[in-house]
Formats: C-alpha cells, structure tokens, sequence
C-alpha cells in the first residue's frame, strides 16, 4: 500500500507538518540539487520540469523507486519537502539518503514511521 507523503527535516519535537502555523523544516537545498541526489538513487525516474519551476518524476512500479515524486521551492533555491508516492521500503531509502526526520501524510496530518513497519504497514 502506497500513499503520498511529504518528507522533510525538522526538529524531533516539530510534529507533523499539518499543525504548523509557520515552517519547522531544514532547507534541503534547491530543487536542482535535490533532484540530482535522487537521480542518483533512483535512476530509472524519469523527470519533467514544469513552467513554475518545480520537478515531477513518475517511475515503472516496483516497488524499488517512488511511483511519483514532487520537488517545488517554497522560496527561490530553497527546498523544504519532498512529496512522494511510495511505499515504506522507498521511502527508508529516500530518508536515509537526505538525511530526512519525518514522514508525514498531509491529508490525515499522521506522521509515519516507515523504519518501524513492513511493506504492508504492519509493526515490525
């Protein structure tokens, strides 16, 4: 099971995203950058710039890279989220490669723990 999730860094006490009045989270670097971390890790993504400057990547499901990705500046050169559709191997990956803290699903405002669950959510 898959949802869409945004991963960023932040302080342990931050707690999810969607209780913020103001952002808690780390600059990432720019979406550029990002992008080439991740293009690297995930090589068969395939990336689209759109006219507001942000990226997609979408990928063959299975299982070993995010079906979808989102990177958009919240300021110009500065990223704070990556978005992604991906189950909880691929999103291990993605926050142990950037360093990320919390895993958040923004529609519930629940934060996952992709470390502590199998590929089907279930504790470990």
């Amino acid at each position: 099971m898959s949802f869409d999730f945004y991963l960023y860094r932040a302080a342990a006490d931050s707690g999810p995203m969607t209780e913020w009045k103001e952002n808690r989270a780390e600059a990432l670097g720019s979406a550029d950058d990002v992008r080439l971390q991740l293009a690297q890790l995930f090589p068969l993504l395939r990336w689209e710039q759109h006219s507001d400057g942000s990226w997609s990547a979408t990928s063959p499901h299975d299982g070993n890279a995010p079906r979808e990705l989102a990177l958009r500046e919240t300021e110009p050169g500065v990223l704070h989220f990556v978005v992604v559709y991906a189950g909880p191997s691929v999103l291990r990956q993605l926050m142990q490669a950037l360093r990320l803290t919390h895993c958040c699903a923004p529609e519930s405002g629940e934060m996952r723990d992709p470390f502590a669950v199998d590929e089907q959510w279930k504790p470990v």
